[in-house]
């Protein structure tokens, strides 16, 4: 087992039109974050989420083209093959208040997205599990 010791925490504040997965990656990939855990919540215009299968091995992917708030924004930034990779999951709210959640494809902010990162001192690296069908951490 290994175990992170003096986490950073920042705040990063997406604005409008930007898209999130692609701005938390692009930011890691320049501040050479190779380790993390964010939370968040702010509000999206559109977004696609999956669901894993775990017995076919495969994501059923899903696209919402509407404002929907995030009520919840949780994931890890890590490396893969020595290149940048997030993991992130999002629980939704329309406009009747109805959830949705998932793994976070991407998503682009409507008015504002406010992410927690809790940056570690160590990489968390990901490594094909053949089993699952994923990236794991530790594989």
């Amino acid at each position: 087992m290994s175990h992170s010791t003096k986490p950073q925490t920042l705040v990063l504040v997406l604005k409008k039109d930007e898209e999130i997965v692609a701005e938390i990656k692009k930011y890691c990939q320049t501040n050479k974050i190779t380790g993390g855990w964010l939370s968040g919540l702010g509000a999206v215009s559109g977004v696609e989420l999956a669901f894993y299968n775990l017995k076919d091995k495969r994501f059923t992917q899903k696209k919402i083209d509407q404002e929907l708030e995030i009520v919840s924004l949780v994931g890890n930034v890590a490396t893969l093959d020595n290149d940048t990779t997030t993991h992130i999951h999002a629980v939704l709210s329309d406009i009747n208040m109805k959830p949705i959640a998932g793994h976070l494809i991407s998503a682009t902010v409507a008015a504002t997205c406010e992410i927690k990162l809790e940056v570690f001192d160590q990489a968390i690296k990901r490594k094909y599990n053949d089993h699952i069908g994923l990236n794991l951490i530790g594989g």
